[in-house]
Formats: C-alpha cells, structure tokens, sequence
C-alpha cells in the first residue's frame, strides 16, 4: 500500500516516512482496482482477525465448562469417600487415582484458559499495538526527566506531561519503556515538590507566631496559597488503581466460590481502607475486561497499579509480580508481599517475582504488581 502511494505521489526515492495527510491524498490519487485492492486485503486481515477471536473465546468457553464438570467430579469423590457405604480398597485406590488425575486436568486447563486469555488480548489490542512516533514518546521523558520542582510553573507542565502520557491508546516495547519511565520521573518530581512546599508551609506557621500582625496578614496569605498547591501536588502522588480480577471460571476449594467473587469483596475491602488514609482510589470493579481495565488505569494517571488474584495448580502462599525493569513496581512488589506476611495465619510467602509477559504489567503506564493473595485451590490457603 505504502509503495503504491508513494509511485503515486513520485516519492519512490525519499526515505522520509509517509506521514497521514500523504496516506489520504495518495490514496485518493490511486486508480479505482488498486484503492480496492488495498481495501479488500485489510478487510481480510480484520476479517481472520475476528475469527481468530471466535475460536480463541470459544476454546476458552469450553475449558471452563471441563473444569465445572470435574469440580463437580471432585465433589462426588469427596461425597463417596465420606459417606456411609463402606469401600473396597480396590475402590478406594480408584477414587484417590480418579481425584488425582482430576485435579492434574485441572491444572493443565487453567493453564490453557491463561494461554487464551493473553492470545485473546493480542487479537483484542490487534492494530492498537504500536505508537505512532517513538521520537514523541523519547522527547516527553526527556522533558519528564528535567522536570525542576521548584520551578513556579511545575504544577502545569507536570500536568501537562502527565496528560499527554495518558493520551497514548497503545505501546510498543521501547516506548513502553519511556512511557514507564517517564511517569515514575514525573510522580517523583511531584513528591519532591511536596515536601518542598511543605516545608515552606510549616516555616511561615512559624512566622505567624513570631511576627508583627502586618506580616501576619502576608504569612497566612502565602500559607493559604501553599496549602492549595500541597494539595495539587499530592493528587499528583496518592492515586491508585484497584484491578480485582475477573475469571469466574476459576472455583476454588469449599466455600470459597470464584476467583472473581473472592477478588472482587477482598478488593472493596482494600478500597475502604485506601480511602480512609486518604488516597484517591480508581477502579475496584471487574465488571470490565482486562484490556478496558488497563485503558482506564492509564486514563486516570494513577501512581500505582494493582492487580489482585487468587492463585492456582496445587502450591501454597502468596507472592507477588512486577514488570522486571520497574524499580518502582519491584518495591512496591516487595512492600504489599512485608504486609501479607504480617497478617496471622500466613501460609509460607513465595515472595515477589518479575515477569514481562504479564499485560497487566507491561499495558500500564503506572508501576504495577498482580498480588496472587493464596491457592484457592489448596483448602489451608483458600480457608485463609
């Protein structure tokens, strides 16, 4: 297509990329068969693209349906070791046999539902996948990167940058990276210039009493200024993105119902609690999916992002991932994993993880962890 535009426009020999107007005005100067030609093979490609997701979403549907037929399998095992009617032992061996292969299958389909989901999020992201000018994306942490907190206009232009990150819909590993790095470089600032301007605060409310009531009058002027601008730099900081997830095919040991279910109560839970310290809390609600979920976390400029799991395939604890080239998510990782470690009962912690495969981790412009809180498969952890 791009060739054809540039014949078109007598641009063959320029190594300057196309830039969208040349798109638009080439391609209207194109003869009637090539403008269909072109037209007829992108729609192909949409075309294979939403079958794709047919058949990934179906596949997804039916492991789903397996694992609630051998819960229910379980179940029934479960029923006949523990009733009344007495077992042979040649009985007993094919029950335990039966159990176990059950929970191997398991296992095996939890993983398979992982592997759809994230070949369900390619599809989903389809041409999304890419940014339009990585030199953008470059200029902008430079400009996050010499960001001067005590500059007077601090406020607007690390708002200013702040927005322009958020505006991005999608990114490619590199820019990814930038845009990361950009947002830590940003929220840093801001917490500098906080505690900057507190101090400044805390030193004219000593002014106010130990001078004269004319400089009184001025003291509490500037103070009152200086506590807006806390408060604009502090929203800059304290934000935060709740992602609880959504699987509802995952069902866990007794009572513990869904992943979903469990996510969902435990993070209205952390939400109250975030918000009685004073944080601004987004999200907290699976009624979206993950791609709409990461769109909103990145939209709303939050300083973290977390994603809260239960885990699954028969080991014990908690433990928590981050993107691995995230400093901030790797400690923000290891301070959730400190506190879960604290609560009484903790089944043994498996720690914090790194990961790039991860689109929670890699999506997010925040720095961002996915707590995998227990095993709701195991009946200690799901108990817990």
């Amino acid at each position: 297509m791009r060739l054809a535009i540039r014949t078109v426009l007598g641009r063959e020999e320029e190594e300057e990329p196309l830039t969208a107007d040349d798109l638009i005005q080439g391609f209207a100067q194109l003869d009637s068969q090539t403008r269909q030609d072109i037209l007829t093979a992108l729609f192909r490609t949409a075309l294979a693209d939403g079958q794709g997701l047919d058949e990934v979403e179906e596949g997804i549907q039916t492991r789903n349906q397996e694992l609630e037929q051998l819960a229910q399998r379980k179940q029934q095992i479960l029923e006949q070791l523990t009733g009344e009617k007495p077992l042979t032992q040649e009985q007993l061996e094919q029950l335990r046999q039966e159990y176990v292969q059950a929970e191997a299958r398991e296992q095996t389909l939890r993983q398979e539902i992982r592997d759809l989901n994230d070949r369900k999020a390619d599809i989903q992201n389809g041409y999304r996948d890419y940014v339009e000018d990585d030199s953008d994306m470059e200029a902008l942490l430079a400009q996050a990167n010499s960001l001067n907190p005590q500059d007077e206009n601090f406020l607007e232009q690390a708002w200013s940058l702040l927005d322009r990150l958020t505006s991005k819909d999608a990114f490619n590993d590199q820019s990814l990276t930038s845009g990361r790095l950009a947002a830590q470089a940003i929220f840093q600032a801001a917490q500098t210039a906080a505690k900057a301007v507190q101090s400044q605060a805390a030193a004219l409310l000593d002014q106010v009493f130990t001078t004269k009531s004319q400089q009184q009058a001025q003291a509490l002027v500037q103070l009152k200024a200086l506590t807006e601008q806390i408060a604009d730099l502090e929203a800059l900081s304290d934000r935060a993105y709740l992602s609880p997830s959504s699987q509802t095919g995952n069902i866990g040991v007794g009572s513990y119902g869904t992943e979903a279910e469990r996510m969902q109560q435990l993070s209205s839970k952390v939400k109250t609690k975030l918000q009685a310290l004073g944080h601004t809390v987004y999200g907290s609600d699976n009624s979206l999916d993950l791609t709409d979920r990461i769109a909103a976390s990145n939209a709303a400029g939050v300083a973290v992002h977390i994603g809260l799991h239960s885990n699954a395939g028969g080991g014990t604890g908690p433990e928590v991932w981050y993107y691995t080239t995230s400093t901030n998510g790797k400690r923000l990782a290891q301070c959730i994993i400190d506190e879960i470690e604290d609560v009484p009962n903790c089944p043994p912690s498996r720690g914090i993880k790194a990961s790039t495969g991860y689109q929670e981790l890699k999506g997010t412009t925040a720095p961002a962890v996915i707590v995998e809180v227990a095993f709701h498969d195991n009946a200690i952890d799901a108990t817990w």
